[in-house]
């Protein structure tokens, strides 16, 4: 087995611009402005988060994104300095169709992207009422230009109570249309919750895991972002779990970094900034030894999880969990309850 296939993950989510032209009425991105990333400061926190990654003996996983990453006016030469400097395909662009034309395709195919991530939030109707009226055909278009020319991509949506019963045929129009993967999470408002109870959501997984089956057999992979997917498992992967090993990536895995260099455990999560990057508080002492990241994984804290056999593998989602109650450890608004074997 090879180091690629048996090592940790570290996954920065690098937000190097909040230009976007896009409004989308779900975003949790509440400024369009500031100032971007510029190359000459990329180059040290890509050196930095890549000997963050060696130390740990994990895979490097970064994802570009923005507000839309290719408005950054240094784009491209970012990318440029990403790829000298990893030793393997680590990088996924997560933006917008309005970008992707042949020029740009062009430009893109030599870097080996792992993925160019593209939102599809419902059928036409739907989606473009989130975004706007055309967003969905320039979408689907976009999918089959990058998947045309080997770019894998990946659709994500983002449901709640006005899209959820959309998505067994968005999933179906993303595959149809050249996606590589299709996956799900819930928008997280500024309060409250995604408006679906917690039966009819676990009814929704169940179906959606049932109906991605077919696909899964044909070599697509798993799905596996939402957290609360732990619950149908198969329960034999539960015995003798000593390490987190899936689910909500908080305080473990992943890091986000703002345009001004802010970091955050979680994007979505509102109350969750740790700090600012700095060559003295790099992606190592964010890790390892700020305080607020070793809160999060005070897993035994959240409130039914604490009880449940799925603890290592999920822990819900703990942004929704802080939108919906104001607390840090409060339990997913979506989750029934605890499992027990």
């Amino acid at each position: 087995m090879s180091r690629a296939q048996r090592a940790n993950r570290v996954y920065l989510q690098w937000h190097l611009t909040n230009k976007c032209r896009n409004r989308c009425r779900h975003c949790y991105q509440l400024s369009y402005d500031g100032v971007d990333i510029t190359t000459k400061e990329a180059i040290s926190i890509i050196e930095d988060f890549l000997y963050c990654c060696n130390e740990f003996d994990a895979l490097p996983v970064i994802a570009l994104t923005g507000g839309d990453p290719m408005l950054n006016q240094d784009f491209w030469s970012i990318i440029k300095e990403i790829k000298k400097r990893a030793q393997i395909d680590c990088v996924s662009v997560l933006g917008n169709p309005e970008q992707i034309n042949k020029e740009n395709i062009e430009k893109l195919k030599p870097f080996n992207l792992k993925h160019f991530q593209l939102s599809l939030d419902g059928t036409e109707l739907t989606h473009d009422y989130f975004r706007y009226k055309g967003s969905f055909k320039r979408t689907i278009q976009a999918i089959e230009d990058l998947s045309e020319n080997g770019i894998p991509v990946y659709v994500m949506s983002t449901i709640s109570y006005q899209n959820y019963l959309e998505m067994p045929e968005v999933m179906e129009i993303a595959y149809e249309h050249g996606a590589t993967h299709w996956m799900f999470a819930r928008w997280i408002p500024s309060k409250g919750d995604c408006g679906i109870f917690p039966g009819d959501y676990i009814k929704f997984v169940k179906r959606i895991l049932q109906k991605h089956r077919k696909y899964e057999k044909s070599g697509y992979k798993r799905l596996r972002k939402e957290p609360l997917i732990a619950r149908f498992q198969d329960k034999l992967l539960l015995e003798d779990q000593i390490v987190v090993s899936g689910g909500c990536g908080m305080g473990s895995s992943t890091i986000t970094m703002l345009p001004d260099k802010t970091l955050m455990a979680c994007r979505r999560h509102p109350k969750s900034v740790i700090g600012k990057w700095s060559l003295k508080e790099n992606f190592l002492y964010h890790f390892l030894n700020n305080p607020e990241m070793n809160k999060y994984r005070k897993i035994e804290r959240i409130e039914n999880c604490n009880k449940c056999a799925l603890l290592k593998f999920c822990r819900g989602c703990r942004a929704a969990a802080y939108v919906a109650s104001g607390k840090e450890f409060q339990k997913d608004p979506q989750c029934p309850g605890p499992v027990y074997i």
